[in-house]
């Protein structure tokens, strides 16, 4: 659990340093068409995801993250809406996505200050069984909105994060959700 904790802090922390519902899923024939407008392919051994070209790519792999993928329309000076993948091994505190959820849910109210969550829920994304949820709370000076996918595969979890300001969810949702709709891992 305290691990757990500390990997809060950590996506936490990722998310304040780079200062809805779930996405209808697409036919592979829209995906063609988005590289098709402009956008990149973001593929490795074990995953893949697609995005926008002037969206700017750190797969640095800076603070534990696969990549953070950073908007360029971002109207902040000192808080930039990214969206992120965390890769996380299942161990013997937490050892299936239900497990996961029930703590993660948990996190919100405990790690945000007025931390609530928006909805919560299990469907699916290209195929994959995974758990959606969308919080807010306060980070520092900064009142932000997190969107979350949790999925399980083999002895990981993958977490797919968006984050904005509050203020401007409503601004930047409709591209934040076409770009995570994209996500997949691979077989």
């Amino acid at each position: 659990m305290k691990r757990l904790s500390g990997v809060f802090v950590t996506v936490l922390l990722i998310l304040f340093s780079c200062s809805g519902d779930s996405p209808d899923e697409k036919t592979e024939d829209d995906r063609e068409q988005e590289l098709e407008k402009g956008w990149e392919l973001l593929s490795t051994d074990n995953y893949l995801m697609k995005y926008p070209k002037d969206w700017e790519l750190d797969d640095s792999g800076d603070m534990g993250t696969e990549f953070i993928l950073f908007n360029p329309s971002s109207s902040s000076e000192s808080f930039k809406e990214n969206i992120n993948l965390l890769i996380l091994p299942l161990g013997e505190k937490i050892r299936t996505l239900d497990e996961f959820v029930e703590v993660s849910e948990m996190q919100v109210a405990t790690n945000l200050i007025d931390g609530k969550i928006v909805y919560s829920s299990r469907g699916k994304l290209n195929g994959m069984i995974c758990h959606s949820m969308a919080y807010e709370g306060q980070v520092g000076l900064n009142s932000l909105r997190f969107e979350q996918f949790y999925i399980s595969v083999g002895d990981a979890i993958y977490i797919l994060t968006m984050t904005c300001l509050v203020d401007n969810y409503d601004r930047f949702s409709a591209v934040t959700n076409e770009i995570m709709a994209t996500f997949k891992v691979k077989d």
